[in-house]
């Protein structure tokens, strides 16, 4: 076993509380235009149902783990384990039209469960006078479950564009269920008598919406303590993503795989089905090339007479390569932006290639 410096074994036990937005429990309205037969004029017209009876929700998490240092400081390592609940959850729920609103009320709902192994690696492969090597390894894991809402509730549907997603006990939050079309025994496609296919009784659960694994690898090498090269890729995986693109293009009849004229009129027929999602829920695993840099530290007599005591010139590279199988171009993009379970690609942008240089001084 390698010469262990230093270890501390940790445990810990906490509550924490989140608080839904300041103007979530209102009933907020904007302006509106109503038109009549000769005339408009101004209105009023709701914007959020709000929700008075709102409540902050609440964590309670274990965490157990280990650090230790190790051959003189060049090998670290950090192990957790976790484990959470929370209560009184804060999720949005579809408002039944017959209210007279639509959209989503945020409500207090039920038991959520997060568990997961975090690990982090810092090793210094080799060191002397003139080259230095630095690298940093870091995983993790999720296992996301909605215990119970607390109440014997049908599964919340998400219906942006299909109702691909749910809110279900027993099941990741917003988790993917897909609308699949029935086969025979032997593979051929059921249809009806006029010829259309035939959707399954159920929908069947596919996977969850966000990753449930993560691992990061970043370098930096030094030179004579002033060229530096850094290089940062990491990994995402063990989820889906709804890819209403090629599901648009399929039902209108306009993608390859329903124009070629070698193409199985049976799966043509399926991929034009627009009730069917099964096909279009696709696994997001990717590898990406986040960031690579070169930096050098200008001599500092170079920039010492208009008093400048340190500068660095940097040159890097963002996004520069993905590597998946996910085929409708970046995996990791999200056409609700910032909500993190309401996930679907629809003709979004993916992420930027970026390249910038810099000059960073101090004085």
């Amino acid at each position: 076993l390698p010469k262990v410096d230093e270890m501390r074994v940790r445990a810990a036990w906490g509550q924490a509380g989140n608080s839904p937005g300041p103007f979530d429990a209102l009933r907020a309205y904007t302006v509106a235009v109503a038109t009549g037969q000769s005339s408009t004029s101004s209105a009023l017209r709701y914007s959020t149902l709000g929700n008075p009876d709102l409540k902050p929700e609440r964590a309670t998490e274990v965490e157990v783990g280990f650090e230790a240092d190790m051959l003189n400081g060049r090998l670290g390592l950090d192990v957790s384990y976790y484990n959470s609940k929370t209560h009184d959850a804060l999720l949005p729920v579809d408002v039944a039209p017959s209210t007279g609103f639509s959209g989503t009320q945020l409500q207090n709902l039920g038991t959520i469960a997060n568990s997961g192994f975090e690990l982090l690696l810092n090793a210094t492969p080799y060191r002397n006078s003139f080259l230095q090597w630095e690298t940093t390894l870091a995983l993790s894991t999720n296992h996301n479950e909605l215990v119970s809402f607390g109440d014997e509730r049908t599964p919340i549907v998400l219906t942006i564009y299909a109702p691909v997603q749910r809110y279900q006990p027993g099941y990741p939050l917003a988790g993917y269920w897909a609308a699949k079309v029935q086969y025979n025994a032997d593979g051929t496609l059921i249809k009806t008598s006029a010829g259309r296919p035939i959707l399954q009784d159920t929908s069947i659960y596919v996977g969850p919406s966000t990753p449930t694994r993560e691992i990061s690898l970043s370098n930096t090498i030094t030179l004579f303590d002033r060229f530096r090269g850094y290089g940062l890729v990491d990994y995402k995986g063990g989820h889906y993503l709804f890819d209403v693109k090629d599901w648009r293009r399929d039902r209108s009849g306009v993608s390859w795989e329903t124009v070629n004229p070698a193409a199985n009129a049976d799966e043509v027929l399926v991929r034009q089905f627009a009730s069917q999602t099964y096909m279009h829920i696709l696994k997001a695993d990717f590898i990406k090339l986040r960031d690579l840099s070169v930096s050098y530290d200008l001599p500092p007599s170079l920039m010492a007479p208009i008093g400048v005591s340190r500068s660095t010139l940097t040159l890097a590279g963002h996004n520069l390569k993905i590597w998946t199988d996910y085929r409708a171009g970046d995996p990791e993009v999200n056409f609700t932006g910032t909500d993190t379970f309401n996930r679907n690609d629809s003709w979004t942008v993916p992420q930027t290639r970026r390249l910038s240089a810099s000059l960073t001084v101090a004085f």
